[in-house]
């Protein structure tokens, strides 16, 4: 045909049937202002102007094979309309988006789409459902949304070219239990806020597991990420984010990484066997880092690098290749009731102010805490025991505090400071040599055995 294969203008409860539509100027099949019609079992094929194209509500379209549409060359299409199904169909080949969504309240469900040119799906309208998909090949992302209030869940996205999923601006969005494997950029790209991610399993993507940027409100929570080439979870210049009960393991560079996040929350998420540092924040302020597992990574535990008023709480930290907690550059950074033990080194704090430490800092391989250029450091009510070197070593600060400390069984020095001025060191139990050159302040009550 010189136009398009099957044209329904105005026409409602037809049924489009086992037809073999191909080669048409225009679409394989056209829908406008059509209601409760249905599209199944046809073969729409090498069309020039799309495939499928619905511009009505409440029609389903089910068990088509479309494929090789050209020029616009969209698979399966919809305009800004409502109430439409589409399921069961072989979307493949086309030369622009597998399936394109315009409108809300919409049912994407248990479509292969695959090998198109564009978008395997892409919405544009809020509220639709986009359920047990399979989504391989295609050219630009797996799904792409811009809008808001859509459930994504129980899809396979695998081997797309951009991202996975990606979420360029909408809000409110759920996107659960999907499989997002083998991408080329992340699995997930989040550019929006109060999303929820939960449960997916995201693993062998290239440029990383979750990235959001300038997302704000979102919540990451009970996620696999793992074996992706970069990043865990990457955020940039997002606020009041939680990233939650993740498994965070084996990834190619850091586990979790912040730059220029504020007021987010890193919890109970386990962080392990990663080749850098377990979790970062670099130019953060007023993040928390509460109650996670970070375990066996190639560098740092736990790295701040150049925040402010940061929380490090009720974490356990082990087995890191380099040191437990670091801090480095920074400005209020609270370390409480943290468990250090059996890393390269505990705790180490470099060029930083208002720095307060109380926890277990045991077993490491190297010194308990080394701190250097610090201005108002406490360490206070803290046990510092059979670490491989020094158990305190404290230079070159001021207003230093190491008060109730029991530091015993280390290899190296019990307490050693140099060039404290205006510091307080009282009421330590130290098993080993107390060390001091150059320190001024109060010094007394300490029990030193040898």
């Amino acid at each position: 045909n010189k136009e398009t294969g099957i044209d329904i203008t105005d026409g409602n409860e037809n049924i489009i049937q086992g037809n073999e539509i191909r080669e048409n100027q225009y679409s394989g099949i056209y829908i406008q202002e059509g209601k409760e019609n249905v599209v199944t079992r046809n073969e729409v094929r090498e069309n020039k102007r799309g495939g499928i194209y619905i511009d009505d509500s409440r029609n389903i379209i089910a068990g088509n094979i479309v494929e090789g549409n050209k020029i616009t060359g969209i698979g399966i299409g919809m305009g800004e309309i409502t109430e439409n199904t589409i399921e069961d169909n072989q979307v493949g080949k086309n030369e622009n988006s597998g399936i394109d969504i315009g409108g809300p309240w919409n049912k994407i469900e248990r479509n292969e789409v695959t090998e198109n040119k564009k978008y395997g799906i892409s919405i544009f309208g809020g509220k639709n459902e986009v359920e047990g998909n399979y989504l391989r090949e295609n050219k630009r992302h797996g799904i792409y949304m811009t809008s808001s209030r859509n459930v994504v869940k129980d899809n396979e996205v695998r081997k797309n070219e951009f991202e996975g999923i990606y979420i360029d601006g909408g809000n409110e969005n759920a996107v659960r239990g999907n499989g997002v494997r083998e991408n080329k950029k992340y699995g997930m790209a989040i550019k929006g806020g109060r999303n929820e991610v939960e449960g997916n399993y995201l693993r062998e993507n290239k440029r990383g597991g979750i990235s959001i940027r300038w997302g704000n409100e979102n919540m990451i929570e009970g996620n696999e990420v793992r074996e992706n080439q970069t990043f865990g979870i990457y955020l940039e210049r997002g606020k009041e984010n939680a990233v939650e009960k993740n498994h965070v393991k084996e990834n190619g560079y850091r586990g979790i990484y912040f730059f220029e996040g504020n007021e987010n929350k890193i919890k109970d998420n386990v962080v392990r066997e990663n080749k850098s540092n377990g979790i970062s924040i670099r130019w953060g302020n007023e993040n928390v880092i509460l109650g996670n597992e970070v375990t066996e990574n190639n560098e740092r535990g736990i790295h701040i690098n150049e925040g402010k008023e940061n929380t490090v709480e009720g974490n356990r930290v082990s087995k890191n290749e380099e040191h437990g907690l670091s801090v480095a550059g920074s400005r209020g950074v609270f370390m409480k009731e943290n468990d250090v033990s059996t890393n390269k080194r505990g705790v180490w704090i470099d060029r930083s102010a208002r720095v307060y430490f109380t926890g277990d800092i045991t077993g490491n391989n190297g010194e308990g805490i080394v701190a250097e250029g610090v201005t108002e450091i406490n360490v206070d009510a803290s046990t510092v025991m059979d670490n491989d070197g020094d158990g305190v070593a404290i230079k070159d600060s001021r207003y230093a505090s190491i008060t109730g400390n029991c530091v015993a069984g280390n290899a190296g020095r019990g307490v050693a400071l140099e060039n404290l001025k205006k510091s307080t060191v009282e009421g330590n139990y130290v098993v080993g040599s107390i060390e001091m050159e150059n320190v001024s302040g109060k010094i007394e009550n300490n029990i030193e055995v040898k």
